[in-house]
């Protein structure tokens, strides 16, 4: 493949090559392989949605990559990422000490599957949203159910209103996702 550097990915995402960008993702450097999956992720193409899935799980001490392959998804917007994005929320993680390591790459996967749109989400993403330790992760989970629309996510959303912990989320945020919905029935 002949990988050596950014500048390669640069080159290889500006000529639309796919196939060379998910040849990059196994690199043995996790600075070329976030770089080709930002790169899938602007380029949108859905034969990117398999490997992207897979790098979900990389190696990566830092998490980076999951997070970027989370993003990356939700630009493609394509629903076999569902599954694998759910998976990734980690709501069986909550009581572990991983929650906290893996709570960039749950908020990524919230807000991914806000991005898809696909109502497959809307009870993990309500789970995530009563549940989940992270602040983040919840007002991800709060953005999502307001992208995907679903009137599920309405009474969850609702109990969050006018309490005195909304666990990082603003009242703002939870209103607005409840507007969100309201629009979609009209």
């Amino acid at each position: 493949m002949g990988i050596l550097g950014i500048k390669d990915i640069e080159k290889m995402e500006a000529a639309g090559n796919v196939a060379w960008l998910i040849e990059a993702l196994k690199h043995e450097w996790s600075s070329i392989r976030a770089k080709a999956i930002e790169a899938l992720g602007e380029i949108r193409d859905e034969r990117a949605v398999e490997p992207l899935t897979k790098a979900l799980w990389d190696r990566d001490e830092q998490l980076s990559i999951q997070w970027k392959a989370a993003e990356a998804l939700g630009k493609i917007g394509h629903a076999g990422a569902v599954k694998t994005l759910i998976y990734r929320l980690g709501l069986g993680q909550r009581s572990t000490v991983l929650a906290e390591r893996y709570e960039s790459v749950r908020a990524g996967a919230a807000e991914a599957l806000g991005k898809i749109g696909d109502a497959r989400a809307v009870e993990p993403l309500i789970l995530a949203l009563l549940n989940d330790t992270s602040g983040s992760v919840r007002a991800n989970a709060a953005w999502a159910l307001g992208e995907i629309g679903d009137e599920r996510a309405v009474e969850p959303l609702t109990r969050l209103i006018g309490s005195y912990e909304h666990g990082g989320i603003s009242e703002e945020d939870v209103k607005e996702a409840l507007r969100k919905i309201e629009a979609r029935k009209g």
